[in-house]
């Protein structure tokens, strides 16, 4: 008795089987997510409260690269604010024109500047006149 060759089934190839593969279901995931995050995201400038930020601390260095020819001076101000009885310390980084454009003679401890503050997450702020 010969045994005779078994019959296989037929697979389709790959290219012909239906159905997304599951890493477009990852993608397509996150790219909810990332809608959804930028819908519920408030914008500061139309939802923020208004406070006075006082000026900590200032910190300032010279930047290696020539701009236009010149070096560009860089600030670091603490800035610290009172939102809802909880007071928040954040850093804004401003470079020489700046400075001028929203402090009149430059910026100093203790000097004061208008902000718009998220209340649900105080972190989240901008200048009055970065809105305007």
């Amino acid at each position: 008795m010969s045994k005779g060759k078994k019959k296989r089934k037929k697979t389709p190839p790959p290219e012909e089987k239906a159905g997304i593969p599951w890493l477009w279901f990852v993608f397509l995931g996150l790219l909810a997510l990332a809608f959804y995050q930028f819908l519920s995201d408030p914008d500061v400038c139309e939802d923020g409260i208004e406070v006075q930020a006082k000026v900590l601390g200032v910190t300032s260095t010279v930047s290696e690269d020539s701009h236009y020819g010149r070096s560009i001076k860089i600030y670091n101000v603490e800035l610290g604010y009172t939102v809802a009885g909880k007071s928040t310390s954040v850093i804004k980084i401003f470079n020489d024109g700046e400075v001028y454009k929203y402090f009149a003679d430059g910026v100093v401890a203790g000097d004061t500047v208008m902000v718009l503050v998220d209340e649900d997450a105080p972190k989240r702020y901008k200048l009055v006149e970065e809105c305007g």
